[in-house]
């Protein structure tokens, strides 16, 4: 009987902590989120928004959709950063941390650019098997003499915070498209902890022809039935970087967001920020006026095939937010995401609009009465 009792407080206890740190995590991410905001009105009227679980900056995005939907069709940032997280519940780690996911995705090594080594402590360790060896700042500089670029990742970062690229073309070497000298490179690296060394991809050619210099990811976002194991692509948008954003394509650093058509691929309309946290659609890129709406993505039916296949495959995690780059020879996964953003998706189309997404939000209790009450009246 005693250890029965121990063990259910024990249970209790567990369950506690880990409902503790999904809190914090929502309370961290929309401290970060709050922080970034620009000419927030005054508190009591951030409040309402506040209490249904909106950011200044998520509010602000929806409300300036092109079509207007009613709030509660939206996925709010609380059930974002405290409610989404229980889905894949102990499983997302498999996720969030680089390292595992490259170990669990031994079997599908192919669509994952090659890790080189590791920086731990400001220092360069070496990965057992790997060819070429990476051991040191010279063994990095001949590295980048044959393969020109590598790519500098957290191994636990999100939002391409502290990305850094490193190239060296024609003898000259820059970092973050800035000159540098060894010096330089020895600097950053000494700097870094729980970091990777790793490929830098090269994307096709359509996302060069409209901004180069950064990698152009495509966010899918998959569900999955525990039952039947089917996969479902709920959603999907394109963000192409921007001289703002640059090094990264991301969103809230002043990358664009571009929409897709699910069935053919083909883009649509752009979202960026402006200044005072407006938004402005395009279908051309702002700084290099290249065409993006109708531009069709190659190999799209392949690419979702392949990620319906991948979503299977780790069906500890229901839900996947899969960051890809479409390369002239397939796609690469630059990460895959436990607890995905989701309003860089939002802004085309409300995520409770999809019947799926609507379900598979119902079956894990993520929504509230309120969206509930919307979705019935939405019928």
């Amino acid at each position: 009987m005693l250890k029965r009792n121990l063990r259910d407080y024990f249970f209790r206890f567990d369950e506690s902590m880990k409902n503790l740190s999904f809190f914090l995590l929502y309370a961290g991410g929309l401290l970060y989120k709050e922080s970034r905001a620009v000419n927030k009105p005054f508190f009591f009227k951030r409040l309402p928004y506040y209490l249904k679980g909106y950011t200044t900056e998520s509010w602000r995005l929806y409300s300036q959709s092109r079509q207007e939907h009613d709030i509660g069709l939206y996925v709010s940032d609380y059930q974002r950063y405290n409610k989404a997280p229980r889905v894949n519940d102990r499983y997302g780690i498999l996720l969030a941390n680089k390292n595992l996911f490259t170990s669990i995705m031994a079997p599908y090594q192919q669509y994952l650019p090659q890790v080189y080594a590791e920086i731990m402590n400001g220092r360069i360790v070496p990965l057992q098997a790997t060819s070429p060896e990476v051991k040191d700042i010279d063994s990095l500089l001949e590295l980048l003499d044959t393969r020109q670029a590598v790519a500098l990742k957290s191994s636990t970062g999100y939002g391409g915070l502290g990305f850094h690229v490193c190239m060296k073309v024609n003898g000259i070497l820059t970092i973050d498209n800035e000159p540098a000298d060894r010096n330089r490179l020895e600097s950053l690296i000494t700097s870094l902890d729980n970091y990777i060394i790793c490929e830098y991809i090269i994307q096709a050619s359509y996302a060069r022809d409209i901004f180069a210099p950064a990698a152009n990811t495509i966010r899918i976002l998959t569900i999955l039935d525990p039952h039947q194991r089917s996969v479902t692509i709920a959603a999907a948008a394109h963000r192409f970087g921007t001289r703002t954003s640059y090094p990264v394509d991301n969103f809230t650093r002043g990358g664009l967001s571009t929409s897709i058509d699910l069935q053919t691929g083909t883009l649509g309309l752009s979202a960026a920020h402006t200044e005072g946290g407006k938004m402005k659609w395009l279908e051309h890129h702002p700084d290099t006026n290249a065409k993006i709406s109708g531009i069709r993505i190659p190999r799209w039916k392949e690419t979702c095939d392949t990620i319906c296949k991948l979503a299977a495959y780790l069906h500890y995690c229901p839900l996947i937010g899969w960051d890809i780059v479409i390369t002239d020879s397939g796609l690469k996964i630059i990460e895959a995401n436990d607890s995905p953003g989701v309003d860089f998706l939002q802004i085309h189309q409300p995520l409770l609009l999809n019947p799926d997404m609507r379900d598979f939000f119902m079956r894990y209790g993520i929504l509230n009465r309120a969206q509930q009450k919307t979705l019935r009246k939405h019928r």
